[in-house]
């Protein structure tokens, strides 16, 4: 008899699971926004060279985003979007591949900026020691820093537009059609938006580095869509490893 309880139980909190892990893991998340957000501001004191980032770790930046987020998983999950631990999705598809992939990709964009001497140049011209945050605090600010934007980009934005889009649009393929436009569009606000780098590149490579831009958010995307919205934060938290922690000791 005692088997039979221990079994129902652990049925019910895999049920448990299965359906609202997308939450959990999400409030988790924004946990560990308030935590790097205390550690930034309070342990590890940062400079921010624009006075937007640091409003980013101020509690009410981290509890917008919190909310925010919180309604894009719930439409993700109404949307088609996998669940943030889909039982559908292996391990390897949702931690193991969008990391290797953040890394080759931040990989290319670190030597790229090496370079095209990207960063040197827009040190020089705002008159500033460096574009990144200095290391241990860099590992806390752009860590977090991938949360916020994926937020911003993608888990609120896909979800809800494509929402909206679906009550007119009732055919599965279409609706499908119309993600593949989000990814694109959304893709697109991060290198239309990355002024400071068209200000000291030559057009050749300004348009290596808004294309390899352009790329990791597709690609974050995609992986939203297949795997879930772990595997796209991931992919972009990875990509900040060369990107800007290693990097922070090489430019």
């Amino acid at each position: 008899m005692s088997t039979i309880k221990t079994n129902s139980r652990e049925f019910r909190w895999m049920a448990i699971w299965e359906r609202y892990n997308s939450l959990i893991i999400w409030l988790l998340l924004v946990a560990y926004l308030g935590l790097a957000s205390f550690l930034v501001t309070v342990v590890f004191p940062v400079q921010f060279v624009d006075r937007s980032q640091s409003g980013l770790f101020e509690p009410q930046a981290v509890i917008a985003i919190g909310v925010m987020g919180l309604i894009g998983v719930w439409l993700s999950m109404r949307t088609g979007f996998p669940n943030a631990w889909d039982a559908k999705v292996s391990n390897k598809q949702r931690l193991i591949i969008p990391i290797i992939t953040g890394l080759l990709l931040g990989s290319l964009f670190l030597a790229t900026d090496l370079i095209t001497d990207m960063s040197r140049l827009q040190e020089e011209q705002l008159n500033i020691k460096s574009t990144d945050v200095a290391f241990p605090a860099s590992i806390f600010v752009y860590s977090a820093g991938a949360i916020f934007v994926e937020v911003l980009f993608r888990l609120l934005t896909i979800p809800l537009l494509l929402g909206m889009i679906s009550i007119f649009v009732r055919s599965q393929s279409a609706r499908e059609k119309v993600f593949w436009m989000l990814a694109i569009l959304t893709s697109i606000i991060e290198p239309l938006t990355n002024t400071a780098a068209s200000q000291v590149l030559a057009p050749l490579a300004l348009t290596f580095v808004l294309v390899q831009s352009f790329s990791a958010n597709f690609l974050q995307a995609v992986f939203f869509r297949k795997y879930g919205f772990v595997a796209a934060i991931l992919l972009r938290v990875a990509f900040y490893i060369p990107t800007h922690v290693i990097g922070s000791f090489l430019k």
